[in-house]
């Protein structure tokens, strides 16, 4: 006999528990997945910069209209592999501590 997912099955299998009413949110798988697709968009970013520094930091003047992103240009498309080791973690932990932060929060606030 084939198993028919509850509503149960559905909430765990989206990263959600489900206490009376409320669906709280599992904090670290949360925070697992927010930080992974954090570290691949920096690690996109970087090959990005390092293949197409132009094309970057004109996409990159659009973004900061009152800054002048060209004095960095030169000093920024030196990019080493070890500085891009170090961001994606130092990123990866930032975004790992701030998600699960916020989704524990949102349990605490939602009972």
């Amino acid at each position: 006999m084939k198993h028919i997912p509850n509503n149960t099955d559905i909430y765990e299998g989206m990263g959600l528990r489900r206490e009376g009413d409320i669906h709280m949110i599992k904090p670290r798988i949360l925070a697992n997945a927010v930080t992974t697709v954090w570290m691949i968009a920096y690690t996109l970013c970087a090959l990005f910069v390092v293949l197409l520094p132009d094309l970057s930091f004109s996409i990159t003047q659009t973004w900061f209209h009152f800054l002048n992103v060209g004095s960095v240009h030169a000093a920024a498309t030196q990019i080493s592999f070890g500085s891009v080791i170090i961001g994606v973690l130092a990123l990866g932990a930032t975004i790992w501590i701030l998600t699960y932060c916020s989704a524990a929060l949102y349990n605490k606030w939602a009972k």
